[in-house]
């Protein structure tokens, strides 16, 4: 490690060959490019990793508080309110919170029942798998329009941080206490990645909704990899409150959507009548396609469920299979928690709808553009005002 920050430490500050222009360069020629911003971060990085030092815990539980601990103080400093990468407003430390207790609580559900396919390590480690899964939430743009994510690639980085986290712990005897591989936890964590093209399906009801699936998440996936995928991506839609799912699709809107996000920040009082026409449709046309996308996940859970081969290689598959659809809120009489949050969806909309139509969103006024921002999240602070 030391080399390696020596030898960083000397291309800063003397330049390589091919960084330093000669006057016997042609004009035309293409200069290696030199990001100085992420060679910094890699020199912090590579210092704070060196000068850390292996931590004797007692047992793996006084270890997962700690490295979820760090988890949750990562995802605070980078993407919290005073974030030094961005300010997130859907992937915060909430979310985090939420997967891990989600992810925990399945797999406790499942190992009461079937204690021979879930160990007590697989529930920490799950833990903190489920913790760390969004630490890396890095983007390909840099046009400050629609936030597109490195798909993938965050999730392996948030994997491979976790992974050198926990080297870092020992017990007494000098024994690692996560004994796991890279590539276990890489598995597990890329699970959560969401698909690249969403596009829009028919369900089985004959409506049309946007199909948000995962697919790494197969039915060969360990359990771990398949509780947090369903938490990651259903448990908001599926906890029975329709108000905790407004606000997490509203949330995840106004991060989305940069280019929205500053045009209100600089003052709604600035924005033109067209742009609040371009700005209330995008609203409303998100908020419907919230109907078709609670819709699929009610049915990829259940898809999910019953593919995973660990589940139906137990001898208690069936019940397995019934307490987490009940852990889900799933019902036969299609009054369970998605079912609940799929009518609230639909209502709102239609509400939203009356009140803005298609004739008086092409003359709407500032009143009635902020309350729909509003609406949708966004603070008086958020607009300016």
């Amino acid at each position: 490690m030391l080399s390696f920050i020596k030898n960083k430490l000397k291309i800063i500050s003397t330049g390589s060959p091919e960084m330093m222009p000669t006057k016997e360069k042609k004009q035309d020629s293409q200069p290696n490019s030199f990001n100085s911003e992420k060679l910094s971060e890699e020199l912090a990085n590579g210092l704070r990793e060196s000068a850390r030092q292996v931590e004797v815990v007692e047992n793996f539980e006084e270890a997962v508080e700690k490295i979820k601990v760090e988890a949750e103080q990562r995802i605070e400093a980078d993407f919290g309110a005073n974030g030094k990468k961005e300010t997130l407003p859907f992937h915060g430390v909430e979310h985090s919170r939420m997967v891990a207790e989600k992810s925990v609580e399945s797999l406790k559900t499942i190992q009461d029942i079937d204690p021979n396919i879930v160990s007590d390590k697989d529930i920490a480690l799950v833990k903190l798998e489920a913790w760390w899964h969004d630490v890396v939430q890095d983007k390909k743009n840099k046009d400050g329009k629609f936030r597109e994510r490195s798909r993938g690639e965050n999730e392996r980085k948030s994997a491979e941080a976790l992974y050198e986290e926990i080297q870092h712990y020992k017990d007494k005897d000098g024994d690692l206490i996560f004994t796991d591989s890279k590539e276990s936890i890489i598995a597990d964590i890329t699970t959560t990645e969401p698909t690249g093209k969403p596009g829009f399906e028919e369900l089985p009801d004959g409506s049309v909704g946007l199909k948000m699936d995962q697919p790494n998440l197969k039915p060969e996936s360990s359990l771990r990899g398949f509780v947090i995928a369903q938490a990651d991506l259903r448990n908001e839609v599926s906890n029975g409150s329709p108000e905790a799912f407004r606000k997490g699709g509203d949330a995840e809107f106004r991060e989305l959507n940069e280019n929205i996000s500053t045009q209100i920040k600089q003052g709604v009082d600035k924005i033109t009548q067209e742009d609040m026409t371009k700005i209330a449709t995008s609203i409303l046309g998100w908020k419907k396609v919230q109907i078709g996308f609670a819709k699929w996940q009610k049915e990829l859970f259940l898809k999910n469920l019953d593919q995973n081969k660990t589940i139906n290689d137990s001898s208690k598959a069936e019940e397995i299979k019934k307490a987490l659809k009940d852990l889900y809120g799933v019902k036969e009489d299609s009054n369970g928690s998605f079912d609940k949050n799929i009518k609230a969806s639909q209502q709102r909309y239609d509400d939203l709808e009356k009140g803005y139509s298609a004739e008086k969103l092409s003359q709407i006024n500032r009143d009635d553009f902020v309350r729909l921002l509003e609406e949708t999240g966004y603070s008086k602070k958020d607009m300016g005002l």
